[in-house]
């Protein structure tokens, strides 16, 4: 008796879920595609090149990007997103204040993530959002001494949704993106030992990312 009943609460409970998703999803606006263009800026890296010496590398500024990001509502403002970004740029080698860069590879740069935005509904044509992501930085050289490479990282961002239509947008965004390359963290001690710290010199590619798109909703 005590297991039949354990049995219907269960069948309950997984039938209030079920009625509690499906009607999420039945609400109107409950999916988003948004494709998108921008630019991105920022992004260093520290490698070492054929000589075996140390060289700083930077990405160039301002090659555009392209991509889109694909929204589902789960609950009121609440939306989990998936976002791919593609980028063509290339690395340059740092020389300097007073001296020019000069081109080290061609490299793509995508980013896969998930994540979460809100969405706050201040006028029913203007709606600013915010969003947190994590996932996977690609690293596509044409340089043969550097190989392509997968790496996790985060970012956070936020915009304006300005609606043209009920189930039309304007996208502006932004994205700080930041992406773990190696751990260089380090232990200093004293002559005797007698007193030790840890340095935290962890490397982080980090790029912002500006982007201009079309939401669709349904």
């Amino acid at each position: 008796m005590i297991r039949k009943s354990r049995q219907i609460i269960n069948s309950t409970f997984a039938i209030l879920v079920l009625f509690h998703l499906t009607n999420s999803l039945a609400w109107a606006d409950a999916f988003d595609i948004t494709p998108f263009a921008g630019t991105r800026f920022g992004g260093e890296l520290d490698n070492i090149d054929s000589n075996n010496q140390s060289v700083d590398l930077e990405v160039e500024d301002g090659d555009p990007s392209y991509g889109a990001i694909f929204a589902i509502r789960v609950y009121q403002e609440l939306r989990v997103e998936l976002l791919y970004s593609h980028q063509e740029t290339r690395l340059e080698t740092d020389s300097g204040f007073l001296s020019s860069s000069s081109k080290f590879s061609d490299i793509d740069i995508d980013y896969y993530h998930i994540g979460a935005s809100w969405e706050w509904a201040m006028q029913n044509t203007v709606r600013p959002f915010f969003v947190m992501s994590m996932g996977a930085t690609e690293f596509d050289p044409d340089e043969p001494l550097l190989d392509d490479d997968t790496r996790f990282s985060y970012s956070i961002g936020g915009g304006v949704k300005l609606f043209m239509q009920k189930n039309l947008a304007l996208h502006l965004g932004g994205r700080f993106f930041s992406t773990f390359i190696e751990d260089n963290d380090q232990l200093h001690c004293n002559d005797d030992h007698s007193f030790c710290f840890e340095s935290d010199d962890d490397e982080y590619l980090d790029q912002f990312e500006a982007t201009l798109g079309l939401t669709f909703r349904f």
